[in-house]
């Protein structure tokens, strides 16, 4: 699974000539304070806020104030799933998170079938949806092959690490400015990702686990 983020408004300001800049940075002398920011990062950068407001650390800005979904997809040589945007609310309201039923109901249920058809090795990482017995159950019963004991801490190992990085990019390129244009965005990079290259990140990636292989799992 991966966070497909939105920037928001980066896009604009990129566009924007100095003369605009110029204007809006005086606007925002009159109108703001500069403060100590706590960033927790230990940098000590000030932030421009509204008097009386009290700056969020970088850490909680990075994360509440900008718009994301989170995405999940399964890829392989000849083998590209459509990808799935996951919810970012549930039926009441609270923020949607991913259960083991819910991965199994979400995600895998749109696979297994082509996966024991095609008798594929499944492999995923170690995240706690992915090896709860009952998503382990589920994929059993499926008769999907499993490839069990996947090394931790090994994202660098995993092929759709890179693809992720390919659909970021792709995402990036067309600067969507709001959630709409960015679910659409999000849509329209997976498509443009060919099989062709899916292919090519994979076959690349054996040499990875190869190199790790021949050394014993060490670095």
């Amino acid at each position: 699974m991966s966070f497909c983020t939105l920037r928001q408004h980066q896009s604009k300001l990129l566009k924007k000539t100095s003369k605009k800049l110029t204007k809006m940075v005086k606007k925002l002398l009159k109108k703001s304070s500069i403060v100590d920011g706590n960033t927790n990062d230990r940098t000590l950068h000030r932030m421009w806020v509204p008097e009386g407001i009290m700056p969020s650390t970088r850490e909680v800005k990075n994360v509440f104030n900008t718009s994301r979904f989170m995405v999940w997809a399964a890829v392989g040589v000849g083998f590209k799933s459509d990808i799935i945007v996951l919810p970012q609310k549930d039926n009441q309201g609270m923020s949607w998170s991913v259960t083991g039923d819910r991965y199994v109901r979400s995600c895998l249920s749109k696979v297994v079938d082509r996966l024991r058809a095609e008798k594929r090795i499944f492999q995923q990482d170690g995240a706690r949806c992915h090896v709860k017995k009952t998503t382990m159950k589920y994929l059993h019963s499926k008769k999907v092959i499993v490839l069990e004991d996947w090394a931790p801490y090994s994202p660098d190992l995993n092929a759709i690490e890179t693809v992720w990085s390919l659909l970021h990019r792709r995402i990036a390129a067309k600067h969507p400015d709001n959630e709409t244009e960015l679910k659409k965005a999000i849509l329209d990079a997976w498509a443009s990702i060919t099989q062709a290259e899916i292919d090519k990140i994979c076959i690349g990636n054996e040499k990875k686990l190869a190199a790790v292989a021949g050394k014993n799992g060490a670095s």
